[in-house]
């Protein structure tokens, strides 16, 4: 039952990502508005908005427009319910679980932003970062995954920088831009989080 209710939500945050994805690039409000057909503009209704059922149902496409719902939106709501549902199958009700649905819960709004508009937002980098150190501070946190304060900060700083020598490389020796800041800043939040795995996996006495 708990594994059920872990896909159930896992659809509903997919359904959510959809609006993070759409929304976020063009500056809009993510909390407020009803979801509408980008093609046709007209508001959804809750009946045609629930998440994997109602793109079955309305066969991928839009009830009043007849225009066909990009696969995107049923992908990352499949996606979501996959990801939900191992998290929870692998480490229970913990504060494991939460801070793996919380990493997922960035990083797909963050890949299908990226994707499509070659943009990483501060609006998810920099929460990400924040709850990446604030998470080190738990004593009681694996730390076979997550890494402490020290390590956290040092993961931190390696992952920023390590991109942004990449960017600076790239600049001078093809005179272009090849990546953003918005990739360093995202390292920087995943290594501030899995530093210690890299650690472990080379320096295993060291940890």
């Amino acid at each position: 039952m708990d594994l059920l209710l872990a896909a159930v939500l896992g659809g509903v945050f997919g359904s959510f990502a959809n609006v993070c994805i759409y929304r976020l690039p063009k500056n809009r409000n993510i909390s407020k508005g009803r979801s509408f057909c980008p093609k046709c503009k007209k508001k959804i209704k809750w009946s045609d908005n629930i998440p994997i059922f109602s793109f079955i149902f309305l066969n991928g496409k839009c009830r009043k427009c007849k225009k066909d719902i990009s696969f995107k939106y049923f992908l990352v709501e499949i996606i979501s319910v996959f990801c939900f549902f191992g998290i929870y199958y692998l480490f229970g009700f913990s504060i494991d679980s939460l801070l793996f649905i919380i990493l997922y819960c960035f990083l797909v709004i963050v890949f299908f932003i990226d994707l499509k508009h070659f943009i990483i937002p501060n609006e998810l980098t920099f929460p990400l970062m924040i709850i990446g150190f604030l998470k080190s501070l738990d004593p009681n946190l694996n730390k076979l995954i997550f890494p402490n304060f020290l390590n956290s900060i040092i993961g931190g700083v390696l992952g920023y920088f390590l991109i942004w020598l990449i960017i600076f490389v790239y600049k001078k020796i093809r005179n272009k831009e090849g990546m953003g800041l918005g990739d360093a800043k995202l390292l920087s939040a995943s290594f501030s989080k899995y530093e210690n795995l890299v650690l472990i996996k080379f320096f295993p006495k060291k940890v």
